[in-house]
């Protein structure tokens, strides 16, 4: 019988042929030491560049599950062990292996990444959690590598946009945990638990201390907006100074950070009559320590920017919703008046 292409081998149809353990020590026993080296048909042979470039196309793509379901089954089973189970490596073989990897890494010839990771797939480390010694290895290999240069501090993700697609659906997979009541517990609980540790106070002050040491991240805090956004009320402001042709600054950069600076020397502050602790509108024996803490600190401020040459104007909340008008007027007479002064000098 001539086999011909594209027919299928005996007992394919029939789910595959399956050999009886005495008919598998006999065919075992006479290829033993046949096909061998000389006697192998292609020995001394090369596939041509043609025909590899036809196999690998022919096989791209396609997998045989019958040979991983094969293989997980004799594993399960018993019948199939790893040819390195049980076995460990020495210290001198971990090392040289390690050492080649990198190389081969750093030459742009081996992937840290081999596979691609597939929607819906769960990732190979899920509902594992790594040893103490584990993370003890993993944290110093990191510190070696981030002093050795090969390990950048900055996130992979710096510099990097994602696409507004991408973060619309982070943001709706995030509402809906917060939602769940479990969840949110959970996250509260553990949140509450690693803060009172004190090893992690230890770590999370050692890390601050470290970011202040860091000339660019120093500069980068202490030119820092604190509000992010503005406020209605400083908006208010903001809106009728540029009626009135007035320039000015947002936070600048001094004691205090004033909401708005009008050259040459005058600081503005907009405080909400809540965060601030307005008399008129709060009954100062119910203060929270917080509001207490922000009366002493704007006080503190105040006195530093008056001692350094400043004219410090504050305005309540309530003034700037129901009388701007008087706010107005007071801020255009200290404008004036400082104009006056700086002309003076000028012609002087």
């Amino acid at each position: 019988m001539v086999f011909k292409k594209g027919h299928p081998p005996y007992g394919f149809a029939k789910g595959g042929l399956k050999l009886s353990e005495e008919v598998k020590r006999k065919l075992s026993k006479a290829r033993k030491g046949k096909h061998i080296g000389n006697e192998n048909s292609f020995f001394g042979k090369h596939h041509s560049k043609e025909s590899k470039i036809k196999m690998s196309l022919s096989k791209k793509g396609k997998s045989n599950p019958n040979i991983s379901k094969v293989l997980k089954r004799l594993y399960s089973e018993g019948k199939l062990i790893s040819h390195n189970k049980g076995k460990h490596l020495s210290e001198e073989t971990k090392k040289r292996m390690s050492e080649t990897k990198r190389k081969l890494f750093l030459e742009g010839k081996y992937k840290k990444h081999s596979g691609q990771f597939k929607k819906g797939q769960s990732p190979w480390n899920k509902g594992k959690q790594f040893s103490k010694e584990s993370k003890r290895k993993l944290s110093e290999t990191r510190k070696r590598l981030f002093v050795e240069g090969k390990l950048s501090p900055s996130r992979y993700w710096l510099g990097k946009k994602q696409s507004f697609s991408h973060i619309e659906k982070v943001r709706k997979t995030s509402i809906e945990h917060w939602k769940n009541p479990e969840f949110r517990a959970k996250t509260i609980k553990n949140t509450k638990d690693a803060l009172n540790r004190l090893e992690t106070r230890k770590k999370l002050s050692k890390s601050s201390k470290a970011m202040w040491q860091n000339p660019i991240i120093r500069e980068k805090l202490l030119h820092r907006i604190i509000p992010f956004k503005d406020t209605s009320i400083e908006v208010k402001l903001q809106q009728e100074l540029t009626k009135l042709g007035i320039k000015y600054e947002k936070h600048k950069f001094i004691l205090g950070q004033p909401d708005i600076f009008i050259e040459p020397n005058i600081c503005i502050f907009a405080d909400g009559c809540y965060w601030h602790g307005c008399e008129r509108c709060f009954d100062r024996n119910k203060f929270t320590e917080k509001q207490r803490v922000q009366i002493v600190r704007d006080q503190f401020v105040t006195q530093g920017l008056q001692n350094s040459g400043y004219i410090v104007l504050r305005f309540w909340e309530h003034e700037i919703n129901n009388d701007i008008e008087s706010v107005m007027k007071r801020i255009l007479e200290c404008y004036k008046k400082e104009a006056i002064i700086v002309v003076k000098e000028k012609i002087q």
